[in-house]
């Protein structure tokens, strides 16, 4: 019986962030009723964003930035690089992003940037694209350990509409499966390393040892998976990073099964001894 569990190597997982892909903008269309599977599962509960653009035209505000130098537009969730601002809607002067103002695309946020050109509470023009996001439940059901989603039929999403969902995957596609077999594989090469006598034992050091060879064996698949699909891999979580991670925790794991090691025994084994002749 192994000494870890799939909880346990789940929450390593988890609490170190290991594989978490922040998700954004991931295009899928929903033909009919049946769930449709996003690139990740394991998504963080509720960290789903499911949007689509529905508007063909900007839609144009006149606001007056506050003194804290903001203006909070009618509606968050903009469309990246879609705001423009202006003196006026003539746009006799028109600022620039990041030199006059900065846009806060999540909140629907605009901040007047000081150095700029943009005069305290002055009143701009300003047009925008933003997203419509649907609700779970009610236009959408998703299970979140597969990354399926579901069209509702009873919601506002249309079949064979264009979405864009954002979302937190937290190991990536390590499933409950893979992880089991990994673990099935550590347990063996614990086996052959520790003394017989400990075979059933609830040492922590057992199990932590176990848990970090199995996350080696995960980050070596990870690292393959990573060489045949660089395109897909989160920032920072290249090939080269998950082989380190493997090595270490590779290394870790044996330190501490040392203790446990199969005792050698300590007689010397018999010397072959050497033929003589006798002289006639």
């Amino acid at each position: 019986m192994p000494f870890t569990t799939i909880q346990i190597v789940k929450k390593h997982l988890v609490d170190y962030r290991l594989g978490t892909k922040n998700i954004e903008d991931e295009s899928i269309i929903i033909p009919t009723s049946d769930p449709v599977n996003l690139q990740f599962g394991n998504i963080r509960e509720d960290s789903e964003k499911v949007k689509a653009k529905e508007l063909s035209s900007p839609l144009i505000e006149e606001p007056t930035f506050n003194q804290n130098d903001q203006i909070i537009l009618s509606h968050p969730e903009l469309i990246y690089d879609t705001v423009v601002v202006a003196s006026n809607s003539s746009m006799s002067v028109l600022y620039t992003e990041n030199l006059d103002y900065s846009v806060d695309y999540n909140n629907g946020i605009i901040t007047r940037i000081p150095s700029g050109q943009i005069p305290q509470l002055a009143e701009v023009t300003v047009w925008y694209l933003y997203y419509k996001i649907y609700s779970e439940g009610v236009d959408y059901k998703i299970n979140y350990t597969n990354g399926e989603i579901t069209r509702l039929e009873t919601g506002e999403l249309e079949p064979n509409q264009m979405l864009l969902v954002d979302y937190v995957s937290l190991y990536g596609n390590i499933v409950d499966e893979a992880i089991s077999n990994a673990i099935d594989e550590a347990n063996a090469k614990v086996l052959a390393m520790i003394d017989p006598a400990y075979q059933g034992s609830t040492d922590q050091a057992l199990i932590t040892a176990e848990t970090y060879m199995t996350l080696a064996i995960i980050s070596r698949i990870k690292a393959i998976e990573a060489a045949g699909r660089p395109e897909n891999t989160a920032s920072g979580y290249r090939g080269d990073f998950w082989l380190a991670l493997s090595k270490s925790y590779a290394a870790e794991a044996i330190q501490l099964l040392e203790p446990y090691s199969r005792t050698m025994s300590t007689l010397m084994p018999p010397a072959l001894a050497k033929s003589r002749t006798t002289a006639p």
